[in-house]
């Protein structure tokens, strides 16, 4: 596709590449703060937080369109079924009022405008008259329904694509489509998400289940302690959200009695190759297709997901033995087993997800470990970083030594740091006084949940230590100390 070309044939609701879509580039840390600031005053204190330290835009050069492009799988590889490509449920979605004007109240302030350059913001001013919020309710229900002309729906479903640096190498594109259809789709999520969760259970834990992570770290390593051989297997797979089979998705979703009713909605995004514009620093536009695989930006993505490897899951589980345990957060999987038992699990792990989701695993990124210090055998091959004598991160609750817990508590204090460092920058002190309190604070909490006491009081006295240290950046040198300031922290 040639660079500010649009695509012959599709209907579009793209402005003027000038206008609102051109998304200015951050240019310091005055910006930063400013904008940080800005989104505070809008009630968003988490935007606020990613604007402070969020994953930098990638520079809009060549470069970055290849790495785009070659990180999204083009082509379809497993055509969607007949019966679901026909599939209409056989009453039509009805999407809930109340949710429907919740999801709007609750949208985010100051996000970034999708195609079209419209906002929940100009949408959210609809709330105010009864009649003009029936009006809007229609539309979203006609978009959910997939009831509405094919070049209407089409221009509704477009993305646009932003690539961010990677904190080690490399872009991801996250894509932002339209504010009606994000809409749509986080009212179905809510509406649908309790018969999702069901259908992915017992091994998914990211949907609605409360404290997932949490609950992961804890048992995981309740297992660990319980015996010394029970070994803890972590697999990761390549682009998992990016090469997931759309057909394995879209099938599973097929089969719930209820749930199906979003079929017609999610096949305008993923019942063909989508394609995805991308604005280079010249303001010109490309296209980026993706044949499988998901939007990291869409809200029905962690549920389709989870829908896509669910059967993998069973299947691994079927096979596993007696004082075996499979665990899932959405492409992060883990399992215990006994050393011996290691590699044939991963060997079922691997088979059934590229199989079933067309999931393959990054052999170099595999992780076991033990309390015994019995390295799996036929693990050698997969890397010589697979076993890990010290012990593994399950969603960021160390589990392992006690060196290993330090570890990796100093790595987290590290990324607080930054936070921390980042704050005084914003130019209003009530902003950034709530930046501290909302954001700085709480960042503390997942580790403390997970921690076991022992393992968790040195961490809590130097994240006081933190706080206390930018709040006199804010205020001024103030008189007392950490110790003093306990009971009233």
């Amino acid at each position: 596709m040639v660079a500010g070309a649009r695509r012959p044939g599709r209907a579009t609701l793209e402005p003027d590449l000038e206008g609102d879509c051109a998304q200015p580039r951050p240019a310091g840390p005055s910006r930063r703060g400013k904008a940080a600031e800005a989104s505070v005053k809008l009630g968003e204190v988490s935007w606020a937080r990613q604007n402070l330290t969020g994953a930098e835009l990638a520079p809009g050069t060549a470069e970055t369109f290849t790495a785009l492009q070659e990180k999204q799988p083009r082509a379809v590889k497993w055509p969607l079924p007949e019966d679901v490509r026909a599939f209409q449920p056989e009453e039509a979605v009805s999407l809930s009022r109340n949710l429907f004007a919740d999801c709007l109240k609750s949208s985010p302030r100051g996000s970034a405008p999708g195609p079209g350059g419209g906002t929940f913001e100009q949408l959210r001013v609809l709330l105010d008259e009864e009649d003009a919020l029936e009006e809007l309710l229609a539309a979203a229900q006609s978009l959910a329904r997939a009831d509405l002309p094919a070049e209407v729906a089409e221009a509704y479903m477009q993305a646009r694509l932003t690539a961010l640096r990677k904190p080690t190498s490399g872009v991801r594109g996250i894509a932002t489509g339209t504010s009606l259809r994000r809409l749509v789709a986080r009212t179905l999520a809510r509406q649908f998400g309790p018969e999702v969760e069901a259908a992915c259970a017992p091994y998914q834990f990211a949907l609605s289940t409360r404290a997932g992570t949490d609950c992961v770290g804890h048992v995981v390593r309740s297992l660990t302690d319980a015996r010394a051989t029970a070994t803890l297997l972590r697999i990761d797979g390549v682009g998992a959200y990016d090469y997931v089979s759309r057909a394995a998705m879209l099938g599973k979703l097929r089969q719930l009695p209820r749930a199906n009713a979003m079929l017609p909605f999610v096949r305008l995004s993923y019942g063909q190759a989508s394609l995805y514009a991308w604005l280079d620093d010249e303001g010109q536009q490309h296209w980026v297709t993706q044949g499988e695989g998901g939007e990291q930006g869409d809200p029905l993505m962690p549920m389709l997901f989870s829908l896509g490897v669910h059967d993998a899951l069973a299947r691994v589980q079927a096979q596993l033995r007696d004082g075996e345990y499979l665990f899932a957060y959405l492409d992060d999987v883990y399992a215990v087993t006994e050393p011996e038992r290691t590699r044939p699990v991963y060997d079922l792990l691997a088979e059934a997800l590229s199989d079933v989701a067309g999931i393959r695993l990054n052999e170099g990124k595999t992780r076991t470990w033990n309390r015994g210090g019995t390295s799996p055998p036929s693990m050698e091959s997969l890397g010589e970083d697979v076993w890990s004598p010290a012990g593994v991160n399950v969603l960021g609750t160390p589990v392992g030594t006690d060196a290993f817990v330090e570890k990796l508590v100093a790595e987290r204090l590290a990324d607080e740091q930054r936070l921390w460092d980042a704050i005084p920058e914003v130019p209003d002190l009530q902003c950034a006084w709530q930046l501290l309190l909302q954001c700085a604070g709480p960042r503390a909490n997942h580790l403390l949940r997970t921690l076991l006491a022992s393992q968790s009081a040195s961490y809590a006295c130097r994240h006081d230590e933190g706080m206390w240290r930018v709040l006199n950046r804010l205020l001024g040198d103030l008189p007392g100390s950490t110790e003093a300031l306990g009971a009233a922290w």
